[in-house]
């Protein structure tokens, strides 16, 4: 367990500056807090991609994108989460830090210690959390 978590930790080095992710683990819920450059404070037209580590199962998965709900697939550990479109004609060039904050649902895991890893277009963050 060890090695996952320092493995997953490890390719922090390679996110881009301002890059960070915390998780935390409730319940049956994953809370991903996703820290990076947005355009116009939006997270992109993308998908989110969650590998979820080996000892959390997934039972009826349902997402959310900073509280909305959002669509979701999975296929083994790893989750896709559909990020929503930019708004129609809207132009904007500033580029500042954002938060995203994805929740996953319908997660069981026993206790432990986990490591993750997420990605969002070419933005690549790991984080761990506990499950008491």
């Amino acid at each position: 367990m060890r090695l996952a978590v320092a493995a997953a930790l490890g390719s922090l080095a390679l996110a881009a500056p301002g890059d960070r992710a915390t998780a935390t683990f409730s319940g049956s819920t994953l809370t991903l807090t996703l820290h990076y450059e947005m355009t116009c404070g939006q997270p992109g037209a993308r998908l989110v991609t969650i590998t979820l580590p080996s000892g959390v199962r997934i039972a009826a998965l349902r997402a959310s994108l900073n509280g909305k709900s959002a669509p979701a697939s999975h296929s083994g550990r790893t989750v896709d989460v559909t990020l929503p479109k930019p708004p129609p004609g809207a132009t904007c060039m500033s580029i500042t830090l954002g938060t995203l904050r994805v929740t996953l649902t319908g997660l069981h895991a026993n206790s432990g210690r986990y490591a993750m890893t997420a990605h969002v277009s070419r933005h690549s963050f790991a984080a761990s959390f506990r499950v008491r």
